[in-house]
């Protein structure tokens, strides 16, 4: 779904499971996060409907002078992942650090219009450093992910934290 956002507006997402694993729910059962939003903080992209090669080109057109302050992003799927990226690694160059919080790698060979599962693997081929990037909540040992994008990862020194390891390892996420 999409939402235009007003001040005080709240998202609730009715199954978490969905995007998050069962071992970090079960450790972190209330999670919470606040947004407060103004008219001024946020912007609704209007896109192309039915043309992903059209979509990634706007996206990337339309958030690419965003990056010269604090700014988050939300989106629904991963159509917004690869152009976002993009701009961030023009904007801050090889020097940046990307964490992402997902289930899945999304390292699998990239597609001509990367979107779902190898938009991360498609920015590393274009040049962003995978040694500065920490992959947080993959799912260990799960059917749906293919042991070639975890393969990939160690081989390009991509970090992996487990949902298992989140209370050992999280001052690294934080």
């Amino acid at each position: 779904k999409s939402y235009k956002l007003k001040c005080n507006d709240r998202i609730e997402i009715d199954n978490l499971e969905r995007y998050l694993d069962s071992s970090f729910l079960a450790e972190f059962p209330y999670v919470n996060i606040d947004i407060v939003l103004e008219k001024e903080d946020y912007k609704v992209l209007s896109l192309t409907q039915g043309n992903i090669e059209k979509q990634l080109k706007e996206i990337y057109t339309k958030t690419k002078d965003l990056f010269s302050k604090n700014v988050g992003f939300f989106g629904g799927d991963h159509s917004i992942s690869y152009p976002l990226c993009s701009n961030f690694f023009k904007k801050y160059g090889k020097d940046s650090k990307l964490i992402v919080f997902d289930a899945h790698p999304d390292l699998m060979k990239p597609l001509i219009e990367p979107t779902h599962e190898e938009w991360l693997r498609a920015l590393i081929e274009k040049g962003f450093p995978s040694e500065n990037i920490l992959l947080v909540g993959i799912r260990r040992n799960s059917k749906n992910i293919d042991a070639k994008e975890i393969d990939f990862a160690n081989k390009r020194g991509i970090e992996i934290i487990y949902p298992d390891e989140f209370t050992r390892k999280e001052k690294k996420i934080l």
